[in-house]
């Protein structure tokens, strides 16, 4: 006989499975994908299988900020997930605490207590000169010679610029200075600023 799969849900309390399901319409209605959910709906049955595990019950009227908080130290120290992953699941279990309290089925919203853990920002890394040679020479294999000189242009700006991938393909012949060998460029949060290439780029 199949072993029934976990995250299926099946075994949790029924007022809890049903507000789950309400909860899965909702996210289908306000036009979430159909991954989106399925991973919302994984993560909701997980936590509150291992808090009915430990816990014996969970009183969706009256939510203990507690005994989730209790739930995601157990990601961190136990299970050992990265913030990232623990921020996923921390976004789901807010996402449905708050539709629950909405919906009547919570008497109280715990939801804004929780509170997603800092992810470490990794900075971009650099090309080497010797890459961004090889990246060129690839170029020269375009059959077309409208579109290796655009790869060639767009690698030797990006180099000598720093501007991201998203601001340069954004860009409009208006804001280009050659004379001055520089860009106007708007970049995150509608910022303007004024960005200058080299020689070989222009």
């Amino acid at each position: 006989m199949a072993k029934r799969s976990p995250e299926r849900g099946k075994e949790l309390p029924r007022r809890l499975r049903e507000a789950i399901d309400k909860f899965k319409v909702s996210l289908l209605l306000k036009g979430r994908s159909k991954r989106t959910i399925e991973e919302y709906e994984r993560d909701l049955v997980l936590a509150f299988q291992h808090i009915l595990k430990n816990h014996g019950k969970f009183d969706l009227k009256k939510p203990n900020l507690e005994v989730i908080k209790g739930y995601l130290a157990h990601l961190k120290v136990d299970e050992n997930l990265s913030n990232r992953a623990i921020n996923r699941k921390i976004s789901a279990l807010r996402t449905f605490l708050r539709f629950c309290f909405e919906e009547g089925i919570a008497k109280v919203d715990i939801s804004q207590s929780l509170h997603t853990l800092k992810v470490p920002r990794s900075l971009p890394k650099a090309l080497k000169l010797d890459e961004v040679r090889e990246l060129m020479n690839s170029a020269d294999n375009r059959d077309n010679e409208f579109l290796r000189i655009r790869d060639k242009a767009i690698i030797a700006l990006a180099y000598s610029s720093g501007l991201r991938v998203s601001e340069i393909v954004s860009l409009n012949l208006k804001d280009l200075d050659l004379q001055g060998k520089s860009i106007r460029v708007v970049g995150k949060g509608g910022k303007e600023r004024v960005v200058l290439f080299n020689e070989e780029a222009k």
